[in-house]
């Protein structure tokens, strides 16, 4: 998904919704390029701006354990 809003809960809604990656229109075309392969091979991705408005706002909406950890994997970035 690629949008302006960084919503925490755009953001979730999308992410429940299938989205398998969420971004900014900010973002630069040379890193759009880099999530686009990214995700074509597999992954999930979740910028570092939207991902640490998610992290801020953990404790306040009742996530699941699974969704937790995922936010914290994509968080984290592949571990190679």
């Amino acid at each position: 998904m690629l949008t302006t809003c960084d919503a925490d809960g755009e953001v979730q809604r999308a992410l429940l919704a299938g989205a398998v990656a969420y971004l900014l229109k900010s973002t630069p075309k040379t890193e759009l390029v880099s999530v686009i392969r990214f995700v074509h091979s597999g992954q999930r991705y979740i910028s570092p701006d939207v991902s640490a408005c998610l992290a801020e706002h953990l404790g306040e909406d009742s996530l699941t354990t699974r969704e937790i950890e995922v936010l914290r994997l994509i968080r984290d970035g592949p571990s190679q």
